[in-house]
Parts: C-alpha cells; structure tokens; sequence
C-alpha cells in the first residue's frame, strides 16, 4: 500500500501577505509523520517563494502518479483563494466566475490555479484510492483591501484568507456597465465546488454528494471567510489549526466525526466560519485514514 501526502503553505506573498500558513504544513506534517504513520519520505512540502503554479502542478502529478485501489493520497492547501471570471470552459453558470487557489507567482493570466484544473486533477485518480483534499483559503469574495500588513505579535490577530484580484481582472467579473459589483451573494460558491462541480450555492455542514471520489475539507461555506489567526500563542489558520487537533483526538475517526469536531472547536474558540465536508455518501462515516 502507498500512502502520499502534498502539503502546500503561502505566507510571503507580494500582496496582502499571510502568517499561519508555513505553520499550518508544519502541524499537518507532524501529525501525518508522527500520528497517521505516513513515512516522511512520502510526504512533500513546499512554501512560500517554492510554491509557485508550476511547482504546484508538479507535485500534484507526483501525488497521484502511479496510485491504484487501496492506496491513500492527502493533498493540504493553506494560503489565499480569489475568483476569476470563468475563463471559456462556462460551466459556472449559477455566477460566471473561477474559484482559483493562489500560488505564490501569481500573475492573474498563465500562472494560476483554477477550479477547473483541480477537477480535472482529482478526477483523475483511480477508483478506489482513498483521496483527501484540504482546502484552508478563503474564497467569499468579502475582504477588504485594508490593513494589507499584518499586525506583529497581536493576541487577537485574525484576517481573511481572500486575496482581492487586480482592477482589471475585477472589472471583467463585473455587472453591465452602470450596474456595478455583482451582488455579493454571488461571489462565492461553496468552495467543494472547486473540485467537484457538484455542490450548489449555500452547502452547510457535512454534505453527501453521489460520485465523488475524494473527501473534501474547507475552511467555511460559500458567504464567509477563513480566518488566519493567532490561537493558542501560534500563528495557524483556523481550520487547520482545528482540524490537526480534532484529528490528533481521533485518528481512526470517520470524515463526519473529524468534521463534526473541528465544527465544535472552532465555534468554540469564538470563529464565525463554518467548514464544510463533502464526500461520496459511502464514504462519510468509515475511518478517514487507511490503517
């Protein structure tokens, strides 16, 4: 049996930068290693300036390269999601926009990650390799382009991981002219949607979604923002940060009981989020991880 982790983390970005991103890998490589029995040979890791979209790519081929059924893939995302308009495919029809995860070269054109491209890529594992996927970035469209520096060692740091595109990229996901923004509840699906183009607008909780080969974990639902935060004298996003705990509890859990969890600790440490957890209606309440 082969079990393969990617772990990906973004806090130096050009704009708006992050800080509970590096830690976030840092976490969900100790407890793959030391509490999942992955052998750290198996699980890659890049941050920062090395995460940039072709690097990303690579590492994603890697991860699914050569799986077969029995086998187990876990792929973590923690940085800034953004929206795009939909690039020719049309297939987002509820809003017309690209969900995208941003790499650290970001450039708005040719170095980028859209929803399209996961699909894709986690459509082309085989049947019956365990796959799951993490998604700690925010995608709500509701930050700001406020306060872009983070503050220094603030107790009470939290901010949105949603990077704002570029005015010129914004202007093409804007309404007629003399109409304005698209509304608001528009901009931002239920991030599943990223990779299985299934889930509709306003998805809560922990969702059964026929056909799907993979379990998906995400920061929040479709009109609200994942927050990188200080909690517990560490920078994490909160997901993560939740996640890596709920897990470290249960390691044989099932999906709906780690998510279950992590929903309890995060509205308990005060977090407006609610993540969310998409997978095959098998699939929900057998163990997370292969043993």
């Amino acid at each position: 049996m082969i079990r393969r982790a990617f772990l990906c983390g973004i806090n130096r970005y050009s704009e708006s930068p992050l800080k509970g991103c590096v830690p976030d890998v840092e976490d969900i490589w100790k407890l793959l290693t030391s509490k999942l029995g992955y052998a750290a040979d198996d699980v890659r890791a890049i941050v920062d300036e090395r995460a940039t979209t072709q690097a990303i790519k690579d590492r994603m081929a890697w991860l699914r390269d050569g799986l077969k059924a029995g086998d187990e893939a876990f792929f973590w995302f923690s940085g800034h999601g953004s929206q795009i308009r939909d690039r020719g495919v049309r297939d987002e029809l509820s809003d017309g926009l690209d969900e995208i995860i941003v790499p650290q070269d970001i450039d708005w054109a040719t170095k980028i990650l859209v929803d399209d491209d996961l699909a894709e890529w986690v459509h082309g594992f085989q049947l019956g390799v365990n796959v799951i996927v993490g998604l700690d970035a925010c995608h709500s469209g509701s930050g700001t382009r406020g306060d872009m520096q983070p503050p220094g060692e603030n107790p009470h740091y939290r901010r949105d991981r949603y990077l704002a595109p570029p005015l010129d990229i914004e202007l093409r996901f804007r309404e007629a002219p003399g109409r304005g923004h698209i509304p608001r509840r528009k901009i931002g699906r239920a991030a599943g949607s990223w990779f299985s183009k299934m889930v509709k607008n306003g998805v809560r909780g922990a969702s059964d979604v026929p056909g799907m080969n993979h379990r998906l974990f995400t920061g929040c639902e479709s009109t609200q923002t994942s927050a990188d935060a200080y909690i517990n004298g560490r920078y994490n996003g909160a997901l993560s940060r939740n996640w890596v705990d709920a897990v470290a509890a249960n390691p044989r859990g099932s999906a709906r009981q780690i998510h279950a969890d992590c929903v309890a600790r995060l509205k308990a440490g005060g977090f407006a989020q609610n993540p969310q957890l998409e997978g095959p209606p098998d699939g929900m309440d057998k163990p997370l991880f292969v043993a």
